[in-house]
């Protein structure tokens, strides 16, 4: 039996108008908006349904089989029916470098109930659905469309922050050309935001790449999309590196022994190390790891990934992990917790998953790193006391060369004085609550 929507919209002859030159006051001032949006009620869904999805959009096919967006679509509403389209006016290239030509037709809502309706296991029979209201958004640009898609779908409107890296995923590319593929189940569930906030922010703070502290201008962009352009240069910076760590990541995996490389403040630390080593010069994960620095690679390959906890299902694992994680950094030695003693309950072990813990255990890994990459593994040395001085010394020295090309660009000058003026950059006292630490 057919499901038919009763609607006065249906009524409208001709069934298509037209929006322009649509001028509206907000508080902070006049804005004008030219871009051409047109209504339209599509009696052909099909032809919806075969158009490509948002570039950037987030895994629809991995979202659609969660239980609650499978309960939200697996019931037909007459707001299901509205859907948005974004299409090109003119020519344009992506940032990956693709070319779309004017007329190219994206998805931008949509994506997740679609996905959902062609399961051939969904109560919703796609035949039933007889008409479509489209709301077609016209822009010049793939910029402009992109602007429009994450002010229907930004955090604000429940696109959760795994989302939008697994949506920055999609430009990224291989040496050959090809789609990235992650190896690690956390790099491809997007599972890295404080690992890359820590990593960018230790490293950059003169790229202004915290997502923490991104703020909006009030005017032209909303803190999420100011966030995603933050999300999306961390992953630039750190291209290649977030690569090799994916690829230790899935090593461990492969042996069941990932806990302690899945570590954000180890990860982060890693990152950094691998950096400065010299990761963004090679062209593949092989090339960098065939010469990376042999200390360091002997540390992961023969301490971290072999690392097991004895009691898995031991309620104080997590302590386990934040006294041993640093132990065997600082000591080189597998630490067996098969003895219960009270000693590894130490006051000062600090939670590395909250934003309390996880910059001290950045700092004290990294330090180990360091030591072990100029020392070798079993480098017993006493641990660094004032860790937080020591990995300012070492970002200086690593990174003057960086901020010198940074800063002798006239467009990252401009871009910094902007930032200070509109807002971008944070007040002393951030938000310590934020949405970052959410894949802790």
């Amino acid at each position: 039996m057919g499901y038919t929507i009763s609607n006065s919209l249906t009524q409208y002859k001709p069934n298509l108008c037209i929006v322009q030159n649509v001028e509206y006051r907000a508080n902070k001032g006049q804005y004008n908006m030219n871009d051409e949006i047109t209504f339209m009620i599509d009696k052909n869904p099909l032809r919806f349904f075969e158009l490509a999805e948002w570039l950037t959009n987030r895994d629809s096919q991995s979202r659609a089989k969660t239980p609650n967006i499978k309960s939200v679509f697996n019931h037909l509403y007459p707001d299901h029916l509205i859907v948005m389209e974004g299409i090109l006016t003119e020519d344009d290239e992506w940032i990956d470098g693709t070319k779309y030509p004017a007329g190219s037709s994206f998805r931008l809502d949509g994506n997740s109930r679609i996905e959902v309706w062609m399961n051939s296991n969904t109560p919703v029979n796609i035949s039933d659905i007889e008409q479509l209201y489209v709301i077609q958004y016209r822009a010049k640009t793939l910029k402009e469309l992109e602007s429009m898609y994450y002010r229907m779908n930004s955090v604000d409107a429940s696109e959760t922050t795994k989302d939008i890296y697994k949506g920055i995923y999609k430009s990224l590319k291989d040496d050959k050309g090809m789609p990235w593929q992650w190896k690690s189940s956390k790099f491809r569930g997007g599972e890295i935001s404080m690992l890359m906030e820590y990593a960018a922010t230790k490293l950059f703070p003169h790229r202004i790449l915290s997502v923490k502290k991104a703020k909006s201008d009030g005017v032209s962009q909303t803190t999420s999309k100011v966030k995603i352009t933050m999300r999306r240069k961390q992953m630039d910076q750190f291209a290649m590196s977030m690569r090799v760590l994916d690829h230790f990541i899935r090593y461990a995996e492969v042996h069941k022994t990932e806990k302690v490389m899945r570590d954000n403040p180890l990860g982060a630390a890693l990152l950094g190390f691998f950096w400065a080593d010299g990761a963004e010069d090679h062209d593949n994960v092989k090339s960098y790891t065939k010469g990376m620095n042999r200390h360091v690679a002997q540390l992961i390959t023969n301490q971290l990934i072999p690392m097991k906890f004895l009691k898995d299902d031991d309620q104080n694992n997590e302590v386990h992990m934040n006294f041993a994680g640093n132990r065997l950094l600082r000591d080189a030695s597998v630490y067996d917790n098969s003895m219960d003693s009270d000693s590894i309950f130490q006051p000062t072990i600090r939670d590395r998953s909250s934003s309390n813990g996880a910059g001290p255990a950045y700092n004290a890994a990294l330090c180990d790193i360091l030591k072990i990459a100029n020392s070798g593994l079993y480098n017993r040395a006493a641990p660094v006391v004032d860790t937080e001085k020591m990995i300012d010394k070492w970002v200086a020295k690593v990174t003057a060369d960086d901020q010198l090309d940074f800063f002798s660009n006239p467009v990252n000058q401009r871009m910094v004085s902007n930032l200070v003026v509109s807002g971008f950059l944070p007040d002393d006292d951030e938000d310590e609550n934020d949405d970052e630490n959410e894949d802790s």
